[in-house]
């Protein structure tokens, strides 16, 4: 299992929080529980929920986990919420977090929104961090962690007595590799995962362009890294690479977290989030983007993507009809050329 530690907002490290004045800081995770036995959340069969929701990059990477691993909805089921908020946005009187609806019920508490689940677990639980993904105990009716980070860890070894051969000998977070996965995540959380949202959410114009010229910087050292990799592949004859060079044929936890940012970089973070110095499509990238076709073209990745809700998402408070727009305008076809 991995080593518990502490979690911001998905960092791992609360160091990695930008601190400038009128900059974005995510905070820390308020529920962080590991899912271990002998303890209040033990591994069992049929008892554990995780809820996402489908535009969300942070729920994408839990989902990714769950599908490779090929953990049955009999260990952890899953379910989707709406696209929309629940009441006013965050910091209203009103705000609920993610809404269920008709087409996207609640299957466990048979909540309206994200909030009944919070308020479930702590009945006088405020209007803050109402997000997802949330990794819900059933029996127990409390929440595990609403950590994504943590949530990975999770699901890749913690639930592996109750998965088939196949499930339990992927192994996402290798012993050998954990120094260069944790190495990677130093440059792709703050500057792209987390990156694209405080280029959005910088209030003073210069401190927006800071932000923006480091996404850009860690997409250049994000091509030059899978370049080498490609070529340490082709040295062994091998065909596949991912981010960690020394993970042969297989992907990584490193994969597994990069992926889903990138790939709504040009549907999502360009147009509504303005990180739109160029696309990750216009050429100078080839191997982001050949790596990203990979990962696509996995069978238990691509039944987890469903980026034109994502794009729907990101881009409705941009003007009617941006997301229409953002998505004819990169429609995706390269993915499967």
């Amino acid at each position: 299992m991995a080593e518990a530690k502490a979690f911001a907002g998905g960092a791992g490290d609360p160091s990695l929080a930008p601190t400038q004045a009128g900059a974005f800081k995510r905070g820390a995770s308020n529920f962080q529980n590991w899912i271990t036995p002998g303890t209040a959340f033990p591994p069992e069969p049929d008892r554990y929920h995780l809820y996402i929701n489908y535009t969300c990059g942070w729920c994408h990477r839990a989902l990714i986990i769950h599908a490779l691993k090929n953990i049955p909805q009999s260990v952890v089921s899953v379910s989707s919420t709406a696209n929309y908020f629940w009441g006013g946005g965050l910091g209203s009187d009103d705000y609920s977090g993610w809404a269920f609806d008709a087409e996207n019920p609640d299957p466990v508490l048979n909540a309206k929104h994200t909030r009944e689940i919070y308020l479930t677990d702590s009945p006088d639980y405020g209007r803050r961090q109402l997000s997802v993904p949330i990794l819900f105990d059933k029996k127990t009716r409390k929440i595990v962690s609403n950590d994504n980070i943590q949530i990975g860890y999770i699901l890749n070894s913690c639930l592996d007595d109750l998965l088939d051969e196949e499930g339990r000998k992927l192994d996402l977070y290798p012993e050998p590799l954990r120094p260069q996965i944790d190495e990677l995540n130093t440059l792709i959380y703050p500057n792209i995962n987390d990156g694209v949202y405080r280029v959005a959410f910088a209030k003073e114009p210069d401190l927006k362009e800071q932000m923006r010229q480091n996404v850009f910087k860690a997409l250049a050292e994000v091509e030059a890294i899978l370049e080498k990799s490609k070529a340490k592949a082709a040295a062994e004859g091998r065909e596949k690479y991912g981010l960690v060079a020394d993970s042969g044929d297989g992907i990584s936890l490193a994969d597994v977290r990069a992926f889903p940012h990138l790939i709504r970089f040009d549907t999502c973070y360009f147009t509504a989030f303005k990180c739109n110095i160029r696309r990750l499509n216009s050429g100078e990238y080839p191997h982001i983007m050949e790596w990203l076709q990979r990962m696509y073209m996995m069978p238990e990745v691509k039944q987890t993507c469903k980026i034109y809700l994502a794009c729907m998402g990101y881009n409705r408070d941009h003007g009617d009809g941006a997301g229409e727009k953002a998505w004819k305008e990169e429609r995706y076809e390269w993915l499967e050329a």
